[in-house]
């Protein structure tokens, strides 16, 4: 995005330039790089450098503040580690020594092309201009400092802004180059230049670096599956359930998705896992995970589109919140692969899955969901869902009165085949599954309200699995396998998500509990943690989807 200009022919050569990293590749070139054959960062009006609005509230190290009691844009300073990747890189690339004029100060413009555009910059900690602040805790750290925590001033459409040469700290090594940090402060589109001034005059100035502020809910997408409204839970029908319709749909929450010019062909899906009910959950998992995983992605150097999928969890202080939602994650797992197969051919979807959202993931495999590859994430499933290896079953789990065959509503071997890759991020340290090991265990069979699921495997086939639908009234048979699955099938092996061993579908297993991961007990810790501790991570995912990343070196 670096453009050479100056105000006369005579220094046209000296080489003021503003840079952001336009392509995406970690690197802020300027047209002296050194690399004859490294693309440069040529923004224009129609292909800017697009950032996002400081919008949500990182002063906590770990998760964000929720309800927003503010934006981060707001305050003077950087608010947190977490909040450092809300800031994007701006390099200042002075004249050759020799050929820069004698001046006193910097000056900011932007020549607005819509919107009120709005950036606060902030000094770099780093000469080098490079993103250290986000691999490396104590670089995050010293960003925070007294020295560099602190707003340089806001560059505003159609404004100024002059920064004394005074006090301006270190450059570079070779005393040229000068680097900011920004975040965005209001939405638009504008080109920014740097200029040379003394006594108010300009002396030199660069051509624009153009970008372009967005809220970030402009930037992935939202997919919804909404529950049918009255729909009763299964166990209140005194007949087998109606039919049941599903579908997706897009939810803009205000801000509809804007694909923006550099999107490239890959998209990734992003399925949720078991979420609270809760007035504003779904929002806030939107902001601490949605955002948080673009974010991250971003970072990286992905450019493809991310999709945030969320699927009817239930998650209440009362019992059984575990089993309704998987009933619902089998039911979900149809309308996944629907949305899959939606993109257009030219597309390369991947689709992950986290926790319990394992469930609509291996439901629309089953139901034959192409992806180019498939991952699941500490997945909340039994590992024989996915292996029939025998070797997996617990001891003394081999004989337990369960359904078995998937054709009734057992686990084994629920997901026979797969036409997408798959692979399994386990981690056998994470506290979550010591809880689903006991809801498997014991809440399995329950119903409230006197009602009970129950199992006979010697009773004819088609009636094996009934409901007891209350104290004094009688059964009903139970039909459906997702049902049996969700509220009757016990698991009899650990869960995919804590399993080192499973193979089966899976083509190959991750340990997320060893280097350079190390997410000991946590579940969630992927965008929970502060950024200097996630990167490999989502290096690893890009990996997996066979998609470049940024080579920083950590």
């Amino acid at each position: 995005m670096l453009a050479l200009a100056a105000l006369c022919p005579a220094v046209a050569m000296a080489g003021l330039e503003v840079a952001v990293d336009w392509n995406g590749d970690g690197i802020l070139r300027t047209s002296d790089h050194g690399d004859p054959l490294a693309p440069l960062d040529q923004s224009t009006p129609g292909k800017p450098f697009i950032f996002w609005l400081n919008t949500d509230q990182d002063d906590q190290d770990y998760y964000e503040t929720w309800p927003l009691d503010r934006a981060d844009y707001e305050t003077d300073g950087i608010d947190s580690l977490r909040d450092l990747e809300d800031f994007a890189r701006l390099l200042v690339r002075l004249p050759a020594p020799g050929r820069q004029p004698v001046s006193k100060a910097l000056r900011f413009t932007a020549e607005g092309r819509g919107g009120e555009f709005a950036i606060n910059i902030y000094h770099a900690a780093d000469r080098e201009c490079g993103n250290v602040h986000l691999l490396k805790r104590s670089a995050g750290e010293r960003q925070r400092e007294a020295a560099w925590d602190r707003q340089v001033g806001v560059i505003r459409a159609g404004e100024t802004l002059d920064i004394p040469l005074t006090r301006m700290p270190p450059s570079s090594a070779d005393n040229r180059s000068h680097c900011f940090l920004f975040e965005g402060r209001h939405e638009g589109l504008a080109g920014v230049r740097v200029a040379l001034v003394r006594d108010g005059a300009v002396l030199m100035q660069s051509e624009p670096a153009w970008i372009s502020i967005r809220h970030v809910k402009r930037l992935y997408e939202r997919v919804v599956i909404p529950w049918p409204e009255g729909r009763k839970d299964a166990w209140d029908y005194e007949q087998p359930p109606p039919p049941l319709e599903l579908n997706w749909q897009d939810d803009p929450q205000g801000f509809a998705f804007e694909p923006p010019w550099h999107e490239t062909d890959d998209v990734i899906v992003w399925v949720y896992g078991w979420l609270k009910t809760a007035p504003g959950m779904y929002e806030m998992s939107t902001v601490h995970s949605g955002e948080t995983i673009y974010k991250r992605l971003w970072h990286r150097g992905y450019r493809g589109r991310l999709v945030m999928f969320h699927w009817p969890t239930i998650k209440q202080k009362i019992t059984l919140g575990l089993m309704r939602s998987e009933y619902r994650g089998y039911k979900s797992g149809p309308v996944l692969a629907d949305h899959v197969h939606s993109y257009p051919p030219d597309k390369r979807v991947h689709v992950t899955a986290h926790s319990l959202g394992g469930i609509p993931l291996a439901a629309a495999l089953a139901a034959g969901m192409e992806a180019d590859t498939v991952v699941f994430q500490a997945s909340a499933i039994p590992a024989e869902a996915l292996d029939p290896n025998p070797a997996l079953i617990l001891p003394g789990l081999e004989n337990i009165t369960t359904p078995i065959a998937p054709d009734e509503g057992g686990y084994h071997h629920y997901l026979r085949d797969s036409r997408s890759r798959v692979y399994s991020l386990y981690n056998t340290a994470d506290i979550t599954f010591f809880g689903w090991n006991i809801a498997q265990k014991q809440m399995k069979q329950s119903a409230p309200w006197f009602k009970s699921y129950r199992w006979d495997p010697g009773a004819p086939e088609g009636e094996r699995a009934t409901l007891k639908t209350g104290l004094f009234s009688g059964s009903r048979p139970v039909t459906d396998p997702d049902e049996v699955r969700a509220f009757i099938a016990h698991a009899r092996t650990h869960a995919l998500g804590a399993e080192p061993r499973v193979r089966g579908v899976v083509h190959e297993a991750f340990d997320l509990d060893r280097a350079p991961y190390h997410f000991g007990t946590g579940h969630v810790v992927a965008w929970a943690w502060n950024p200097q501790r996630t990167t490999a991570f989502y290096n690893l995912v890009l990996d997996l989807f066979n998609i470049r990343y940024n080579s920083e070196f950590l």
